[in-house]
């Protein structure tokens, strides 16, 4: 079912508003006033969407989780190593980009000390994460731990190491493909070290 033009337009105009306001002040500071002023809409309107800035704020954090978990039709010929490989490397690439892409994650969360969003990033990585990983690659993972216990500490594992990059992002910005090879290793290492 495909959401109203209307609805989405203004839920993206709050999440593009939040967003712009993280760049300048911490997360704990920002209002739903100034998140309204930011947007040009009513605190009406605003809660016509959603209950509190926190909403908001998970809205957001979702959408972005939702873009790095995405796969389409290019899992459909993999199977075993392969695919579990492919898959949690992916995510580990795509989600140094979103940090490097993404100012409100490397700059104004690292530099001002607030992690609402990392902390919201990570409990919904988490929890998201382990259960569609675990669904998509079950059949494929050969450990001696269940499908899920492995998922778990790599998942785990990864956002930990990408949370730090992070909030460390200014010691890495000449390094970033050595970041992302490091932990493709770590990746790897964990899996050959889990059979």
């Amino acid at each position: 079912m495909m959401q109203d033009k209307r609805i989405v337009k203004t839920q993206e105009s709050l999440k593009k508003a939040l967003v712009t306001l993280l760049i300048d002040m911490p997360f704990s500071a920002i209002t739903i006033q100034d998140i309204c002023s930011k947007a040009k809409v009513t605190r009406v309107t605003f809660y016509k969407h959603y209950d509190t800035k926190e909403a908001l704020l998970l809205d957001y954090v979702t959408d972005c989780i939702k873009d790095i978990f995405h796969f389409g039709n290019e899992l459909s010929s993999m199977k075993g190593e392969h695919k579990v490989r492919y898959v949690l490397t992916t995510i580990f690439a795509r989600s140094i980009s979103m940090i490097n892409d993404n100012p409100l994650v490397s700059k104004s969360l690292a530099s001002k000390g607030d992690k609402s969003l990392l902390d919201a990033l990570e409990l919904i990585a988490v929890n998201q994460g382990i259960n569609y990983l675990d669904s998509l690659l079950k059949d494929d993972i050969n450990s001696r731990y269940s499908s899920k216990k492995t998922i778990t500490f790599i998942l785990g594992g990864s956002i930990q190491l990408l949370f730090n990059y992070a909030l460390n992002k200014h010691y890495y910005d000449d390094e970033d493909q050595s970041f992302l090879k490091e932990g493709l290793e770590m990746i790897d290492d964990c899996l050959n070290s889990l059979q």
